[in-house]
């Protein structure tokens, strides 16, 4: 009798992955519930019956989304040496955003927008794709900080517990993302990239990286008015809390930690949870719709084999 053959290290790698991303993924959810209890079936069934013309719209800006980032995208991998047509930046960004939706993690798209890159050289590719990732949570660090600071101003209401020393650390944080020395193995480099690239294209930048942020703010919006909640000041102090939290690449397309952060947060100013969290799901559901036609490009584009 044979015995089969152990699974190679890297499936077992990949394994752990899935494991690791649902286990985060529940994770946040089991804190959500703890600190806010919410009502699932009444968040079921305000999901079920919410108005599919404001979905429409959330799933509509995706692509949006898409066209915005993958701008960045291109200017920051030009700066870089690597030069792209807007055509192929929007189709290769298009099929990452939707990989990272099933992929565990939240970057798998990105390895395979390197990988389909290879071809031109792996090293610049990958300072590209990830010094192009500095840069927008440099800015979105920026704004989610600032929207803590602005908190009362814009909601009527007094500011979460410490919420202060929360925009200092965020600020902090993405100020030293960009100010690492150029010596440090690796890591320095990637910061380097991302310093020169701002210092390189300011505002085009910041100016892309804050419209992408407001598109996605957008889609939030959408999905409150699609479930009788409002589009308000929490747009700008709780909603890039949010995104900050679902930049953390290490749950199922930020499902859970966007719960997490977001739904707290909008309870404070006076929302049920059950509306709260049925926003959250339903951002996350129609960002899932929308960018599931970036699978099509494996079909319309497949990788051209090494030669």
């Amino acid at each position: 009798m044979t015995v089969p053959d152990a699974p190679p290290a890297a499936l077992w790698r990949r394994i752990a992955g899935v494991l690791g991303a649902v286990a985060v993924s529940a994770s946040a959810f089991a804190i959500l519930q703890h600190k806010v209890w919410v009502d699932f079936l009444a968040v079921a069934e305000q999901v079920g019956s919410s108005r599919l013309g404001w979905l429409a719209v959330a799933v509509l800006l995706v692509p949006v989304q898409v066209v915005l980032a993958a701008e960045r995208w291109r200017m920051c991998s030009a700066e870089l040496g690597l030069p792209l047509d807007r055509r192929a930046a929007a189709q290769e960004f298009g099929l990452g955003m939707a990989l990272n939706q099933i992929l565990p993690g939240g970057v798998g798209g990105d390895v395979v927008r390197v990988w389909r890159q290879r071809r031109r050289g792996w090293i610049v590719a990958t300072r590209a794709a990830v010094a192009d990732r500095m840069v927008g949570w440099v800015v979105l660090a920026a704004t989610a900080a600032a929207g803590l600071l602005a908190w009362t101003p814009l909601t009527g209401t007094p500011a979460p517990e410490g919420a202060l020393p929360a925009a200092a650390s965020v600020a902090a944080l993405g100020l030293a993302v960009i100010a690492l020395p150029k010596g440090i193995f690796g890591i320095g480099t990637l910061s380097s990239d991302a310093r020169s690239l701002l210092f390189a294209r300011p505002l085009e930048l910041v100016g892309l990286s804050l419209a992408l942020t407001v598109s996605i703010l957008a889609s939030f919006g959408a999905c409150a008015l699609a479930v009788d909640g409002q589009p308000g000041g929490w747009l700008l102090t709780a909603g890039p809390v949010a995104l900050l939290a679902m930049s953390i690449p290490l749950s199922f397309a930020g499902w859970g930690l966007r719960e997490a952060s977001l739904v707290p947060l909008l309870a404070m100013l006076g929302w049920s949870p059950e509306t709260a969290l049925a926003t959250s799901v339903l951002a996350g559901i129609t960002l899932f719709i929308g960018a599931l036609p970036g699978l099509l490009v494996l079909w319309l584009s497949p990788a051209k084999p090494e030669t």
